[in-house]
């Protein structure tokens, strides 16, 4: 886990770094650098692991929305207040495919998301990489 996060920082760095220009110095005799962000893709639900393929496009896991339903006790015992109740969907995660001109398409939808409760922020739990 902590090489594929490496990986991740040193892409995200490099970008950065090629997207910073030098300016002339400002009043005070100090050089500024501007660093240029863009947004690649829009539409991503909890993004979580970011992988290139081999065909150059970048894969998302997405954790997902959560979900509308509660689970019952015959399901499993449910998470006391106030984290709980959890709420979930069984096809609320999804992994993405990005292509080089940011457009998201969906590769699977068919993977579970959970949600602990909004009084305590709501947080999303759902699928977390792709390998």
């Amino acid at each position: 886990m902590k090489k594929n996060i490496t990986w991740q920082l040193v892409i995200i760095t490099a970008l950065l770094l090629s997207a910073c220009k030098k300016e002339l110095p400002d009043c005070t005799g100090n050089e500024q650098t501007t660093v240029t962000v863009k947004v690649f893709a829009t539409g991503l639900n909890n993004p979580r692991g970011l992988k290139f393929g081999p065909d150059g496009n970048l894969y998302v896991a997405e954790g997902g929305l959560g979900g509308t339903t509660t689970s019952t006790a015959e399901m499993c015992t449910q998470v006391p207040f106030p984290v709980g109740p959890y709420k979930g969907s069984v096809t609320g995660g999804r992994i993405s495919r990005i292509n080089t001109s940011g457009e998201r398409t969906t590769i699977t939808d068919k993977l579970p998301s959970s949600s602990a409760n909004e009084i305590i922020g709501g947080d999303v739990e759902g699928v977390a990489d792709v390998a």
